[in-house]
């Protein structure tokens, strides 16, 4: 259904967005992102995410994320319940051009937990252009690729879009990002849309509040996070046992996650 509704959006959006661009628009951009959690499993997950973009600024999240900020943070926009499945991607990235930054934001324990992100360069994603090109519905696309967290990805962007960003982290090429792939086939991001929006100031002082690491060091962090998560747990209160065995069972089990959990976006060591 959603790749249905690709391939009917980008029938037109070339057209659309030229002629908007004159007038500087914002934007809100759907892209499809599937991925495997697990390298040793042909499993897929599929999630949409969106990428908002207003002037000099875009915020990359979830689509359950997003509703689950609007729910919180503006409550008088009136949504009650998000209407997207609970999503396990809790990150949120910030873009700005004009700073040639990236910010990453993670927030681990999502129960009243601390939030944390990290800075990185937009300088730091060295494409390289290629010659092939390719239409994807009515876009006429040209690919690109790069070396980055770890993994080798390829891309697909549209010059005749004249905005330089895409999903995730991805940005700094000439038009909009329409497809792009780790050459594993572990994690992918596809065009599903794109909306004008009137322009807006974005409204981030909910971030202001995190905790800025290296991004190693938050790596790292995560890592004894997830594999400490049962002694958290307990340690709060928010969990307890009955007997031994059934400890040793949920231990067991939170390490059997874990290892399936094995395929991040990014594959940097984690001491």
């Amino acid at each position: 259904m959603i790749r249905a509704l690709f391939l009917l959006l980008v029938s037109f959006v070339v057209s659309h967005c030229l002629f908007a661009q004159a007038q500087n628009p914002a934007h809100k951009i759907l892209y499809l992102m599937e991925f495997r959690e697990d390298s040793t499993s042909n499993n897929t997950k599929e999630e949409l995410t969106e990428l908002l973009i207003s002037n000099e600024t875009s915020l990359f999240r979830s689509c359950y994320l997003a509703q689950r900020d609007t729910m919180r943070y503006h409550p008088d926009a009136g949504l009650t319940e998000p209407t997207f499945p609970i999503s396990g991607n809790y990150h949120r990235i910030v873009k700005n051009s004009q700073a040639q930054s990236i910010a990453y934001y993670q927030q681990l324990n999502v129960v009243n937990g601390e939030l944390y992100r990290y800075t990185e360069s937009m300088e730091d994603l060295n494409w390289e252009l290629l010659p092939d090109t390719m239409s994807i519905g009515s876009l006429k696309c040209q690919k690109a690729k790069i070396n980055y967290g770890n993994r080798k990805w390829e891309a697909w962007f549209c010059p005749d879009i004249a905005i330089s960003d895409g999903p995730y982290k991805f940005c700094n090429l000439p038009g909009l990002i329409v497809q792009v792939a780790d050459t594993t086939d572990s994690w992918s991001f596809s065009l599903v849309g794109i909306h004008e929006i009137p322009p807006f100031d974005f409204d981030l002082r909910y971030l202001n509040q995190s905790v800025e690491m290296d991004k190693l060091d938050f790596y790292k962090h995560r890592k004894e996070f997830m594999a400490n998560a049962v002694d958290r747990m307990l340690a709060a209160g928010v969990i307890s046992f009955p007997d031994p065995a059934t400890e040793v069972k949920m231990r067991k089990k939170s390490e059997e996650g874990i290892k399936q959990r094995n395929n991040p976006i990014e594959l940097y060591p984690q001491p």
